[in-house]
């Protein structure tokens, strides 16, 4: 029997919100990196840029009702919080890392439970592949 299965408003505006969000990320890895380069070094401009273009591949598998894209996901966003701390240190101010890295982890921690109880309920009809359908075999 198959199923028609939706996305939901909550995942539809997750899935957009953290998309667009990713885009203006990746936009300005491209277009300020004369300027952010004065700053950092070229590695971690570059880890960011590569934790960002990952990140929207796995937001398209999460579209595409893939199990993979949320466990990368996942992943992408500790990444992306642990350069945002290694960046902070190059900074060389351990007060900005204590009060930066502390919200590091909490927007971290926020958009993992945001993620895991809008996911939840869906988690069931997911593959560890990519589905360009809208129904599953129930």
């Amino acid at each position: 029997m198959n199923t028609t299965i939706k996305r939901g408003p909550w995942l539809t505006t997750f899935l957009i919100v953290k998309g667009v969000i990713t885009c203006i990320m990746v936009y300005s890895c491209i277009f300020s990196w004369h300027i952010v380069i004065t700053i950092f070094p070229a590695w971690i401009v570059l880890g960011t840029f590569i934790i960002e273009i990952l990140m929207l591949a796995s937001l398209t598998a999460i579209w595409f009702w893939s199990r993979t894209g949320v466990i990368s996901l996942v992943l992408m966003l500790l990444l992306g919080r642990v350069f945002s701390i290694i960046s902070t240190l190059q900074l060389g101010s351990w007060v900005l890392l204590l009060f930066g890295g502390v919200k590091f982890i909490i927007l971290f921690l926020v958009e993992l439970i945001i993620l895991l109880l809008i996911l939840r309920p869906k988690w069931g009809y997911m593959k560890w592949g990519l589905s360009t359908q809208g129904q599953v075999d129930v």
